[in-house]
């Protein structure tokens, strides 16, 4: 993959972030969302993003795609709320371990210091992750 190729990817994946903050943001009616878990917000945000089933969260299969996936919503329930990261690997499987949790939080870290364009998908999802727990009532 060339740069240019690679800076299409990039750029595509913007404009997914911009729609879906822009669609959580104008909710018409943001009391008739289902009342959830600010976990389960964050979860359903990643899974939209990555165009994934929720059971992914879950399951133990160790490809990128889902890998990454996982480890994006364990950084952002840690960044985004206050729950503990034996509760954060809890909600995801009964028998996930705190360690694993922050295995996952550094690897997205370690990922965003060293590319940047990683580092504002991210951040993008942050911000549509932000703007669904305040839809929250």
């Amino acid at each position: 993959m060339n740069a240019l190729e690679t800076q299409a990817k990039i750029q595509y994946h913007l404009d997914e972030i911009q729609q879906l903050t822009s669609n959580l943001t104008k909710a018409a009616n943001p009391v008739a969302l289902v009342p959830v878990s600010q976990l389960e917000a964050i979860k359903e945000v990643v899974c939209q993003f990555y165009r994934l089933p929720a059971n992914v969260m879950s399951s133990r299969i160790r490809t990128d795609a889902y890998s990454i996936a996982r480890h994006a919503y364990m950084w952002l329930a840690r960044e985004l709320t206050e729950f503990t990261l034996l509760d954060i690997g809890a909600s995801m499987r009964a028998d996930m371990s705190h360690g694993t949790v922050l295995h996952g939080c550094a690897n997205i870290a370690n990922r965003m210091d060293g590319e940047k364009a990683f580092a504002n998908i991210m951040n993008q999802l942050k911000a549509a992750s932000e703007a669904r727990l305040k839809l929250q009532p």
